[in-house]
Order: C-alpha cells, then structure tokens, then sequence
C-alpha cells in the first residue's frame, strides 16, 4: 500500500523521467537530420591533378658517366652522361649530384655533357630528370675528388712566408718572427726552427743532403742541416737575393733586387752569372736547362717589358748564362697593378704563376696561351657568403711541388667586415690535386 511520503515523491519522479526521455529523442532526430544532411550534400574536394588522359614523356634512364680523367675533380671535370630519354633541350634537363644542381652543356637524346658541382665524395647519387617526365633516373655510387683543400689555417697572428717540401711530403713553411714551422703529410704542425738569423725567409728550398736553404731580401744564403733546430751562414752573395733554387748539378742560383743572378757552386764558392738585368726578382725556378725568373723591370728603357718572366739558358761553361728571353709579358695580358708573386713549372711545360690577380693562379702553356687553374670552383673561393664580409684582397704568394700530383701553396686574403668596417687577414695553406707530377726538383735528386 502507498505509503503518504511515496504519493508526494511520485509525480515528481516521473516529470524527470518524461524530460530526459524528450531530450534524447530530441538528440537522436537531430542526429538524423544531421546524417541525411552529409549524405544529401555535394563533394567539394579539388579535383585530382592526376590526368589520366595526359600523355607524359618516357622516364629518363642513365646506363653509364664516363669521364676523361679517372680522378674526376668536382665543379672542374665535364662528364659525359649516357642512357635514353634524355631531352636534346639542355633546360629540360635538370642534372643533380647529392641534390647539387649540376651544369648541363649539351645533350641528345642518348648521351649529354654536364659538369658537376664543387661537392666531392666518395658515394655521390646522381638523379637525372627530364621535363615532362613522371621519374627521375637514378645512378650512384660515383666519386668526385676535391681540386684543392685548406691543408692548414694559420692564426690570425701567423704570417707565413715561403714554403717547400721534402722527399718524404712534409711541407716547410718560413713563419714571421724568426721560425720555420713542419706539416707532416698528417697534417701535424711542430717547429722546426725557432731562431732563425732573419724576421722571416723571402724564399727557401730543400737541398740534397736533407738541409733547408732560405734566403730573406740580403746577402746571406742560410742553410738548416737535416733534422732542424739550428742555422748557419751558407755563404755571402754579391748582391741582395729573394729566392733560390737548385739545378741538376747542385748548384744553387740565387736572385732577387740586386739586378742580378748569382750561383753559389756545391764547394760555396761563389759567381755572377749574369748582371745588368735591371730587374726587381720576386720568383726563381730552373726548369729545363734554363734559369727561370719573375719580377717587375727598374731600368729606364721605355721599351722594355714592365713585368713578366723572363729565362736565361745554363751554358755548358758554367761561367755565365745565355741571353735573356722574354718568356711571358705581364702586362699585356693583365695589369701593371697586379703583381706576379711565384711562378713554378709542371713535368709537361706548362707554367703557374700565383698573382694577386681575380685568377689567383694562372696557368701559360708552352705556347704562350694561358688560362685561370680551376676557375668554377678556385674563384669562388675568393667570395664570402656572409653579405656583411666581403673578400677585399687575395694573393698567391708561394708554390712547392710535393713528390707526386700535389701542389702547396700559400693564398693570404683580407676579410672587410661592412658594418664595422674593420679588415682581418688571414692565411692558409692549400693543397691542389694536379693529376700530374712537377717539374724535376733537383734539390731532391
């Protein structure tokens, strides 16, 4: 039987009841609507950019690269590409090494020349695509060697001078502030000499025992025997002398303000073997049977060549040298305001002479005819990235020989920092892969 507290709490029950029964049904018919709603309503996606109608070009394939040279230096070689389904349009063929974008000079429909970019490696992918095409053709393992490397960075505070190298590829290089420092082919720096007779040396050598001989703009040929650690007085020149070099029977000629070129005779005794040459010597090499020099004409024949390299043969006498021959004019070809600072030669003939010049080495074939070392990938070298800093002046100022395909050199540049206005200099030493050996160096032999 209903009790009186169950009569006052029933209706009340109930009204709950009915409500939330009301509230889902209104839910479930909203969602009903909501669904026929979707399902009634147009698709508005973007239509698909896959055109089943389209016709497309056949994807490209590379079957072989071949290159002239079995060191391919990268950002310098041109490579030959073959395979099928190339474009005979060099800008519909976009090339890429390691995601570089390569350099297409000409191509057919089966083979196309292309230079690849300044990114060396040893297992480089090499992707081809073809405008119009769906893939890209794909090639890899290839190898690009480096042309040059930064061997050393100097400090900010170290000026290197002249450098050479020995039989076993350590490479000596003259340090301002009377020391000569040693790069093992490791590249592991130790002093080699630290109380030099002189500042600096303005140009040194290797001779045939082991010891280093250096000069430095005096009279005073200085020698460092094997092993380093000290120097002594060599013998004393008739003149002021800046750089030296040996020929095939050990003597040593030496040259440089004096306006002539002596030779100091495996038994130290010494001679002018030839005078009056009225000429400021910065760079002495023999090559050949001749005595090779470089430097800027001081006499006041107004006909005379301002700047160049000059060459005087080595007669059988041994008492003087031939007449002087004009072997490159300078300023002709470049300007009297950019200097010739070394000049050495490779086994074939050819000529590199390191300049203050945009080319920063320029390389005179037997011919006569010349052109930058590597210019695609050398020049930029001499740029910046950084928009604030730019490159304000660049210099080659030494070159060595190493015992195979390397060539050492010293490059000096001046970093001017726009905001501030401040200029910092700085050295390195580079190491170039020639892919062929240098001229016989007879302070070797």
């Amino acid at each position: 039987m209903m009790n009186e507290n169950n009569r006052k709490t029933l209706p009340s029950t109930l009204k709950k009841r009915m409500n939330l029964f009301n509230k889902k049904s209104i839910l479930l018919f909203a969602a009903l609507m909501l669904l026929l709603a979707v399902s009634s309503c147009k698709n508005e996606y973007p239509d698909s950019i896959f055109n089943p109608d389209e016709t497309y070009k056949p994807d490209p394939v590379i079957t072989d690269v071949v290159a002239s040279n079995s060191l391919v230096l990268a950002g310098v070689d041109t490579l030959t590409i073959v395979g099928k389904n190339f474009s005979s349009n060099v800008k519909e063929d976009l090339v890429y090494f390691d995601g570089e974008l390569a350099q297409v000079l000409s191509a057919t429909a089966t083979s196309m020349k292309v230079v690849p970019p300044n990114v060396p490696g040893d297992s480089i992918d090499i992707k081809l695509n073809v405008h119009g095409a769906l893939q890209f053709a794909d090639y890899s393992p290839f190898r690009l060697d480096s042309a040059f490397v930064p061997y050393l960075d100097f400090g900010k505070f170290d000026i290197p001078y002249p450098l050479t190298t020995d039989a076993d590829e350590n490479v000596y290089v003259s340090m301002l502030g009377k020391k000569i420092i040693k790069v093992s082919p490791s590249r592991e720096k130790s002093d080699y000499l630290t109380n030099a007779f002189t500042s600096k040396a303005s140009g040194m050598k290797v001779g045939p025992d082991g010891s280093l001989f250096y000069v430095n703009l005096i009279q005073f040929l200085i020698r460092i025997p094997p092993g380093g650690g000290s120097n002594e007085l060599y013998a004393t020149l008739p003149g002021y002398v800046t750089d030296l070099d040996f020929d095939a029977d050990h003597n040593i000629y030496c040259a440089g303000s004096g306006g002539a070129i002596y030779k100091v005779a495996p038994d130290k005794s010494v001679s002018t073997v030839k005078d009056s040459l009225f000429t400021k010597i910065v760079s002495l090499r023999v090559f050949n049977g001749y005595v090779y020099y470089a430097g800027e004409y001081v006499g006041n024949d107004p006909n005379h060549v301002k700047k160049g390299v000059w060459r005087n043969k080595i007669l059988p006498s041994g008492i003087s040298l031939g007449e002087t021959e004009l072997v490159f004019d300078w300023v002709s070809n470049f300007s009297l305001d950019l200097d010739i600072n070394a000049i050495t030669f490779s086994a074939d003939g050819d000529m590199y002479i390191g300049t203050n010049s945009p080319e920063g080495i320029v390389v005179v074939g037997p011919s006569g005819s010349y052109h930058p070392l590597y210019p695609n990938v050398f020049r930029s070298f001499f740029v910046t990235d950084d928009p604030v800093t730019e490159v304000k002046e660049s210099s080659i100022s030494s070159f060595a020989w190493g015992t195979g395909t390397f060539l050492y050199t010293i490059r000096k540049y001046t970093i001017l920092n726009k905001s501030t206005n401040l200029e910092t200099n700085f050295s390195v030493l580079l190491r170039f892969q020639m892919r062929k050996f240098g001229a016989p160096y007879y302070g070797l032999q």
